[in-house]
C-alpha cells in the first residue's frame, strides 16, 4: 500500500485539518480498517528530497507495520532519517505522558508536526 505524503500546513486550517485527518486515520485504525501509511514531510523539503523520500517509500516490505513516517532532527549527523511508526508505538507514548501529568491538558501546537514532537502534539490533543 502507498503511502500518503503530506507536507502540513502550519496555518490554523491546515493544523485542524491534520488534526481531523489524523483522528479519522486514528479511529479507522482502531476500528481495523486502516488506511494507507502517512509520511509527515517539511514543507521546504527540496524537490530532490521528496523525489528521494518517495523512492525509499516505495521498496517492497518498507512499510509493513508502518502507519507513521517522519524525519529525525538530524541531530546526530546533520542529515535527518526517516523513521517509520505504528499507531500503537504513537499512541502507548501520548498515554504515557497523559499518565505522567495526570491530566490531559491543553496542547499548543508550537513545533512542526512533521517532527515526532510536533506530532505527538496532535496526537494527544485527538
Amino acid at each position: 500500500m502507498p503511502a500518503s505524503v503530506v507536507a502540513p500546513d502550519l496555518t490554523p486550517d491546515g493544523v485542524l485539518g491534520l488534526y481531523a485527518d489524523i483522528e479519522r486515520r486514528l479511529s479507522r485504525h482502531l476500528d481495523g480498517r486502516g488506511d494507507p501509511p502517512l509520511a509527515l514531510v517539511d514543507r521546504q523539503l527540496p524537490e530532490d528530497g521528496l523525489a528521494r523520500l518517495m523512492s525509499r517509500l516505495r521498496v517492497p516490505g518498507v512499510l509493513d507495520g508502518v502507519d507513521l513516517v517522519l524525519a529525525t532532527s538530524g541531530s546526530r549527523s546533520s542529515r535527518p532519517h526517516l523513521v517509520g511508526l505504528s499507531w500503537e508505538a504513537i499512541v502507548a507514548s501520548a498515554n504515557a505522558t497523559r499518565r505522567y501529568l495526570g491530566a490531559d491538558g491543553t496542547w499548543w501546537l508550537t513545533l512542526s508536526p512533521h517532527h515526532i514532537a510536533g506530532l505527538q502534539v496532535v496526537v494527544r490533543s485527538v
